[in-house]
């Protein structure tokens, strides 16, 4: 057993469709037939990497509310500020300011800030401490985030996309917010309350005197290392050059995680909800549509079991009984715990549709899914299981909101 299935991981396993049994290959619907660009040699290469040694995987996690809304994809441009909706909740950034220019620095956007997001997350939760140090040079920094040194140094090099990337993504200030009808609640806060770099950007392989590091927020440390969510950075790296690709793959492990926690067999998600929370860039939904498609393509070659299709205006997402990426199970094993209850340890459906009436903008599946780690730490159980649910569910809602 390896290290990573001894600390509760489900391992991704082979990638190549000559592994899985047809039950298990994903159901190609006609409109995956438009056109669509080919994979990449790094994409297939670490598809046969993962299929070669599934086990071997290298844990990297990112925030749950940083899956749920996302960053841009593209340069906002000057703004004041910027929002990805989710329902009712948003990621609402704004830029640092930049002294020496009088300007701001501008949003961070593209997949270098994910990287970057990726990687200081994983060592917040890594090391349990706000001080993150970078490296001693900048290509060692580069080389952690899965990038290469040797670009060159113009201005598309790797170096000079992470200096502009990271400064953006430091400087800035986020703000998790819920608002409905009846109440409004948000969380401000800094991603880095200090740094201190002394990096030689003419020089990247040069070692520092001094130490290169920051100081994550303290509000913004609770929310990363709060419920992350784990994935594999060997499928992510060869996403990079589509943010979206990557926003879809984190998405994917963390709705199938829930979903199988809950244990849902399909959730059924409008296109016009999809768009608000991964598209708001796009002007016409088909545009949005098809880069969806293509970004789905791409995250299918490292994880060809990934089961979905199209119902009109809206995606089904099907449980694949494979997860996307490695990811935690429960203490006692999320398909053993599922497998073993009995039907009155169970959420009814019942209990689960009225739920979505009273909650609509809540996800059931993420909801009931906790309602059972919860219940198994704390040894909570009670003969009626769907009434103690009710009143867990809107413990839950009231300390999300």
């Amino acid at each position: 057993m390896s290290d990573d299935q001894e600390k509760g991981f489900v391992s991704l396993e082979g990638v190549l469709s000559g592994l899985f049994p047809p039950e298990m290959l994903p159901k190609r619907s006609a409109e995956k037939k438009s056109k669509i660009s080919k994979p990449s040699a790094k994409i297939q290469k670490a598809a046969a990497e993962i299929a070669a040694r599934p086990s071997d995987t290298e844990a990297a996690y990112l925030a749950r509310e940083l899956v749920q809304c996302t960053l841009p994809h593209r340069d906002p441009g000057k703004t004041e500020g910027w929002v990805r909706s989710n329902g009712n909740f948003a990621l609402v950034m704004q830029p640092g300011f930049n002294r020496k220019t009088m300007t701001s620095y501008g949003l961070p956007y593209g997949s270098i800030p994910r990287l970057i997001l990726l990687w200081i997350v994983t060592e917040a939760i890594r090391t349990k401490k706000r001080h993150i140090i970078l490296g001693d040079t900048l290509n060692d920094f580069l080389r952690a985030l899965g990038l290469d040194p040797n670009t060159g140094g113009g201005k598309r090099s790797d170096a000079a996309r992470v200096k502009d990337q990271l400064i953006r993504l430091l400087r800035c200030r986020i703000s998790f917010e819920y608002d409905n009808d009846k109440r409004q609640s948000w969380r401000d806060m800094a991603v880095a309350a200090d740094g201190d770099f002394w990096w030689d950007y003419d020089a990247p392989d040069q070692t520092t005197i001094f130490e290169n590091n920051i100081v994550l927020g303290e509000r913004f440390f609770n929310a990363i290392t709060t419920a992350p969510v784990p994935v594999d950075m060997r499928a992510l790296i060869p996403l990079k050059q589509s943010p979206l690709a990557i926003d879809l793959y984190t998405w994917a492990t963390y709705r199938l995680h829930t979903m199988q926690r809950a244990g849902s067999q399909q959730i059924k998600i409008p296109l016009r909800e999809l768009k608000d929370q991964f598209g708001s860039e796009y002007n016409r939904a088909n545009n949005f549509k098809a880069a969806f498609v293509e970004a789905l393509t791409k995250v299918q070659e490292v994880f060809p079991a990934l089961d979905y299709t199209f119902e009109k205006s809206a995606f089904i997402l099907r449980d694949s009984r494979q997860l996307p990426a490695i990811a935690p199970t429960d203490k006692t094993g999320a398909q053993r715990r599922l497998t073993g209850l009995k039907p009155f340890d169970q959420v009814s459906e019942k209990a689960r549709e009225r739920f979505k009436q009273d909650f609509p903008r809540w996800d059931a599946d993420i909801v009931i899914a906790d309602f059972y780690t919860w219940r198994e730490e704390k040894g909570q159980h009670s003969a009626n299981t769907d009434s103690h649910f009710k009143s867990f569910a809107q413990s839950w809602v009231n300390r999300n909101r």
